[in-house]
């Protein structure tokens, strides 16, 4: 008979307020970049501990979310609970992110960063689309002629402008101003600057 051990690349806990679990075996109720907190997993498990790893939400089953956070581990002990093995530990997190974003955070064991001008950008893009979801699109005819094109979902520029320059000034952009997104033919069309739309307040 050998002896199971599980390798895991990620630390996956339970939803926040899973009954019938112990505090531990699940999410905190909001996550905190620099926080330290305690997990509890069943069986005999290895973590990585010279990097940061995914933490996920799971449902048990082996379904995880995408990463809700990069965790580093800080330690992990084997013990018996009641006759069963468990892997008790703590982590702390680096970084939060938004599971909605399109952004990419790791591929497999290494930890992806995106440059803070484009990190920038994207946040401003997923501002204004959420915006847009909520009022109307029609006065997007008046301010067309203001606009350019911007490839959907990502970071990269697809204009006549110097790519830099407008990186820049999307950086920029981070205080909400001169922002309006809609969606044309599954392109985005960005005010650059220039007359603010009434809506954007």
């Amino acid at each position: 008979m050998g002896i199971k051990v599980e390798f895991n690349s990620e630390l996956a806990l339970r939803k926040y307020g899973n009954s019938g679990r112990d505090k531990e075996q699940s999410l905190p109720k909001k996550l905190r970049t620099g926080e330290i907190y305690k997990f509890l997993k069943e069986g005999q498990r290895n973590y990585w501990f010279e990097g940061e790893v995914p933490l996920c939400e799971t449902d048990g089953n082996q379904n995880l979310s995408r990463p809700l956070a990069a965790i580093r581990i800080l330690e992990a002990t084997h013990l018996m609970l009641e006759g069963r093995i468990f892997t008790r530990g703590k982590y702390q997190i680096t970084e939060i992110f938004n599971i909605r974003d399109s952004e990419i955070h790791f591929e497999g064991m290494q930890r992806i960063k995106t440059p803070e001008v484009v990190r920038a950008l994207h946040e401003t893009l997923q501002y204004a689309k959420d915006y847009l979801r909520k009022n109307e699109r029609t006065l997007i005819r008046k301010y067309l002629n203001k606009f350019v094109i911007i490839q959907k979902d990502v970071g990269i520029i697809d204009s006549d402008e110097d790519k830099r320059k407008l990186l820049q000034r999307s950086y920029q952009l981070k205080e909400r101003k001169y922002i309006f997104i809609t969606t044309i033919n599954d392109l985005l069309v960005w005010n650059e600057g220039g007359e603010k739309p009434p809506m954007i307040q």
